[in-house]
């Protein structure tokens, strides 16, 4: 795959990632068919997700304030969930330090077809 397919390729889906990300919280969905026909390691797949996520939810911040996203409700809520955080970090590592790559592909493959299948069957109505 030559340099140029790969910027056209990541242009066309990380652009799909951010419009569904802002509209319906779906954008993990265009950032991994990116990413699994790419072949990272699951260690630089992760942290490249991750990163991904992070920029992608602080650009998005800003229209979330403009648009009153942002309420006492919804900072409360985020407020308690905080303790979370740390779990899901030990238990991601446990599981990235854990899996194989081709066991983790796997899986990654399998959600990312229920999560697509998901998606369509919520559209269809």
């Amino acid at each position: 795959m030559g340099a140029d397919n790969l910027v056209q390729r990541a242009l066309i889906w990380c652009g799909l990632s951010g419009i569904s990300s802002f509209v319906s919280l779906s954008g993990s969905i265009p950032a991994q068919i990116f990413l699994l026909r790419i072949g990272l390691v699951r260690q630089s797949f992760v942290g490249t997700m991750s990163l991904y996520f992070l920029l992608m939810n602080l650009a998005k911040m800003p229209f979330y304030v403009q648009l009153g996203l942002f309420t006492v409700d919804s900072i409360t809520m985020s407020a308690m969930l905080i303790g979370a955080i740390p779990v899901g970090i030990y238990v991601g590592r446990k599981l990235n330090q854990t899996l194989s790559d081709r066991l983790f592909y796997s899986i990654s493959h399998a959600l990312l077809l229920l999560m697509g299948t998901k998606l369509f069957v919520d559209a269809l109505g």
